[in-house]
């Protein structure tokens, strides 16, 4: 409905070190709350405040109230694969989508966590504030599978990903080596 003051209930999809993305059968909207306040997927809220829009997509700030008021499951989509065309694509148009990206990653000594994928023209899958879990395996020049949510656009050129999964696939930019099957 566009910024301004709403309440609204659904079940928390995903989490990352300063919120969480609550979806309802009409649609999905992040809940920036600055840092971890435990909630974890599965959560059932409501949540009341304002909301603004962020990285072209609408978003429920750090002022916001939270309360749980039970729990449910959580299935999440199949993920849209999205290449380096349809990263770029997204810059024009965000919007909420389960998605996964294959690239390598860079991890700055500022904490952030990009993909840079084969085919893009300007796009950069950025992971989002990872939670701990997340990030502990991670390594800068890993080949890595993301799969997550994309919650918007920073800077014109990174697609803000909430990762709910991170897989190392490979190092230093090459894909792993396929086992060797034997023949008879």
């Amino acid at each position: 409905a566009g910024a301004g003051e709403a309440t609204t209930k659904g079940t928390v999809v995903a989490t990352y070190a300063r919120g969480f993305l609550m979806s309802d059968a009409t649609g999905s909207i992040l809940v920036y709350q600055g840092s971890d306040k435990g909630f974890v997927a599965g959560d059932a809220v409501t949540v009341s405040g304002s909301t603004t829009v962020y990285g072209g997509l609408l978003q429920f700030g750090n002022t916001s109230v939270v309360e749980k008021t039970g729990t449910a499951t959580v299935e999440h989509p199949t993920a849209t694969v999205m290449d380096g065309a349809a990263l770029d694509a997204y810059l024009a148009a965000p919007a909420v989508q389960y998605v996964e990206y294959t690239g390598t990653i860079t991890i700055s000594d500022k904490g952030y966590y990009n993909v840079a994928v084969d085919g893009a023209a300007t796009a950069v899958g950025s992971i989002q504030y990872p939670q701990d879990a997340i990030k502990a395996n991670l390594t800068s020049g890993s080949v890595v599978k993301v799969t997550g949510y994309t919650i918007g656009v920073s800077s014109s050129k990174f697609v803000n990903t909430m990762a709910v999964k991170v897989e190392t696939v490979g190092e230093g930019g090459e894909e792993p080596e396929e086992p060797e099957v034997p023949t008879e």
